[in-house]
This record gives structure tokens, C-alpha cells and sequence, in this order.
């Protein structure tokens, strides 16, 4: 009676050890699937390792007629776009680019054209300078200050998925850090220009001798990207140069 008194207790106590083998195994596999759940959702949520430099078209190696995705910042004529107080002015000096603090960009492909403008830079953008990404023109250039002093945000999209979110006849707006908190910097790699479905250029003849002038300067090819719907003649339009102190001030005193 007794033997079968300690075989029964010797058999509970191993269904018990195995049970509490079983739970753990249960317990890590619930805790495995939680985290990689976690983490696909954390992948979901900030995309920025997708924005990485090679997912881009380089343009001293395009090839004209192939397909391309580029990191833009589209300019006009006469200093229209932002620039930081020390008055840099990156239109005559794209190698400063990097000391704007912070600018709007635009992605583009062969696909969703769409820019601000008929010309601009194209761009060399470190993943860690983006500040946040648009599938539309989120008015930047009307909330100044709160654009210069917004933290970065996690990506929503990846570069394809903002281009299939964006509206095909409207840019997208790419926030931009000049230089990143590490010292990263943004190189203009290349000049764009609009051209119409036979090839003519959108913009008049004195501001393309102006890019033409950089492009040799600075060594920076000059690509050729066709828009049928951009409206020729947008950089004609002239503004008067304002620095980046008096785009806050407009900012702030605005109704």
C-alpha cells in the first residue's frame, strides 16, 4: 500500500513538472508572438529606414526615359524659398544647403511629377534629417515657427506609399533638416528642370541660364523630367527675398 502510495505521488509530481514545462513553453510563445507584433507594428509606424539614400534615383547615373525617384527641393525665381538668418542663399550656393536649418522637399517619380515649382535641386537627404512626410502641401511657408521647432516624427509611409497617397496632380511636402542633430548633412546632387511633352522647358530662358551656370559650377547634372500638367512659366513669377526671421514674424502676425 505503501509503494503505491509513492508510485502515485512520483507520477503527480512528474505530471506537474511537466505541466509547468508546458505553461513556460506556452507563456514564451505568447510572449514571442507579442513581441514581434510590437515590432511589426513599430515598423508600421516609422518607415524611415525605407527613406535610406539608396531607395533613390542617384541622378549622375540616370539614364533619360528610365524611371526615377527623387528627393526634390523645387526653388523660383529671385529667392523665393526660405532661408536661415545668416542669409544663405542656396540658389547661388547649393553647396550650402546644409545650413538651412530646416526647408520643405518634395518626393517625385517619373509617375507622380508634381513639384512646386518648374525647377529645383535634387537631393541627398540622410534618413535622420526628415522631419515628417505629407501626401499634400501642409502650408508650411503659413506655420513657420511651429514647422522650425516641430521634433521629428515617426515615417507613416514609405516613399511609395506617400507617392500612392498623394493627390497626382498635387506635391507632397517632405520636411527637412538641413544639417541633423549628429552633424548629417543634405547635398544637392543634381538640378531638375520641367519640360513640356515635346521637350520644351517650362521656365523662361534667363532662369535656365542661371541653373545652366550652377550646373557647370558645381558640377551637377541637370535632368529633364516631363509634367503635363505644370503650367509653364511658374518661375517667372518674382518675390522679394525674405530670410527666415521674417517668415516667422509673417507667420506670427498673421489674421
Amino acid at each position: 500500500m505503501r509503494t503505491h502510495s509513492v508510485s502515485t505521488f512520483g507520477h503527480r509530481l512528474k505530471q506537474a513538472a511537466l505541466f509547468s514545462v508546458l505553461a513556460g513553453v506556452i507563456q514564451f510563445n505568447a510572449l514571442t508572438a507579442i513581441a514581434s507584433t510590437c515590432m511589426a507594428v513599430f515598423q508600421r509606424a516609422d518607415a524611415r529606414s525605407l527613406w535610406a539614400s539608396t531607395t533613390f534615383t542617384d541622378p549622375r547615373t540616370y539614364v533619360p526615359g528610365q524611371p526615377f525617384l527623387f528627393m526634390v527641393h523645387a526653388i523660383r525665381k529671385q529667392g523665393a524659398i526660405e532661408k536661415d538668418p545668416r542669409e544663405v542663399d542656396p540658389e547661388s550656393r547649393p553647396d550650402l544647403m546644409s545650413l538651412i536649418p530646416r526647408f520643405s522637399a518634395s518626393l517625385i517619380s517619373n509617375d507622380h511629377p508634381a513639384t512646386w515649382s518648374n525647377s529645383g535641386f535634387i537631393l541627398d537627404v540622410p534618413t535622420e534629417n526628415i522631419v515628417n512626410v505629407w501626401p499634400y502641401d501642409s502650408w508650411v511657408s503659413n506655420r513657420m515657427r511651429q514647422f522650425i521647432e516641430e521634433p521629428p516624427q515617426p515615417l507613416n509611409f514609405s516613399p511609395r506609399g506617400l507617392l500612392r497617397k498623394s493627390d497626382p496632380l498635387a506635391y507632397n511636402e517632405v520636411g527637412v533638416n538641413g544639417t541633423s542633430q549628429s552633424g548629417q548633412e543634405v547635398r544637392v546632387t543634381g538640378i531638375f528642370i520641367k519640360v513640356d511633352k515635346n521637350g520644351y522647358p517650362l521656365s523662361s530662358d534667363q532662369w535656365l541660364r542661371k541653373l545652366e551656370a550652377l550646373a557647370q559650377r558645381y558640377q551637377l547634372p541637370i535632368i529633364e523630367i516631363q509634367d503635363f500638367n505644370q503650367r509653364p512659366g511658374d518661375d517667372a513669377f518674382a518675390r522679394s527675398p525674405r530670410n527666415m526671421a521674417e517668415l516667422i514674424n509673417a507667420a506670427d502676425t498673421a489674421p
